[in-house]
């Protein structure tokens, strides 16, 4: 092989490298915004404001919204967290433990937990101390959500994804679009992001 061609052929390996390393990091980024999607998280910051129309998640009042996340992410993506509640005096089905959920929600918005009081955290989900008890389903609506993005831009670190939401059992069901921002963020020794917003807007409204 001459050396335009081996050259040629490398510009071409190259480029095939670059677009499939593209299409599997946007692929990672489409799941990294359907688990809040998917729980019906649409819209939201980790900011630590009062209540306005976006829920603001580093306020501690909202610490309820963090918990629902760590509970039905799990209960959707880690069955293996979720244990049957053996107390017969239990009241609920299932249990997760405080660390489960904890990392869940350090994982995907790097904000700490911090301590949680005993008793009822929402209408779905109370604390024993060491235990969430929650009645499946939780976070599993008729009609469950994920992101799909179509443009991805990024100023120093922070990343802004927009797109589109759709249907998962109807990828032609697209009832609104998208903006989230992110940081990128290690979690336990691997590259992913953490969120820092997430604004959808319906189309019907």
């Amino acid at each position: 092989m001459n050396t335009f061609k081996k050259f040629l052929t490398l510009v071409i390996l190259l480029s095939l490298s670059t677009v499939s390393y593209a299409a599997s990091e946007r692929d990672r980024m489409n799941i990294f915004l359907s688990n809040f999607t998917e729980v019906s998280l649409f819209n939201f910051d980790i900011d630590d404001g009062e209540a306005s129309d976006t829920l603001h998640l580093g306020n501690p009042e909202n610490i309820d919204s963090l918990i629902y996340f760590g509970v039905a992410h799990n209960f959707i993506n880690n069955k293996k967290l979720i244990q049957k509640c053996k107390d017969k005096d239990c009241g609920t089905m299932y249990t997760i433990s405080y660390s489960s959920v904890a990392a869940s929600v350090k994982k995907y918005f790097d904000i700490d937990l911090g301590k949680v009081s005993k008793g009822e955290i929402s209408s779905e989900i109370t604390f024993d101390g060491k235990n969430f008890h929650f009645d499946a389903p939780i976070g599993t609506d008729d009609t469950i959500y994920y992101a799909d993005i179509k443009e991805v831009d990024q100023e120093g670190k922070l990343i802004t994804m927009t797109g589109e939401i759709y249907n998962i059992k109807n990828k032609k069901d697209r009832p609104a679009t998208f903006i989230a921002q992110a940081l990128p963020y290690k979690w336990n020794g691997k590259k992913t992001w953490s969120i820092y917003l997430f604004k959808t807007e319906w189309k019907d409204d």
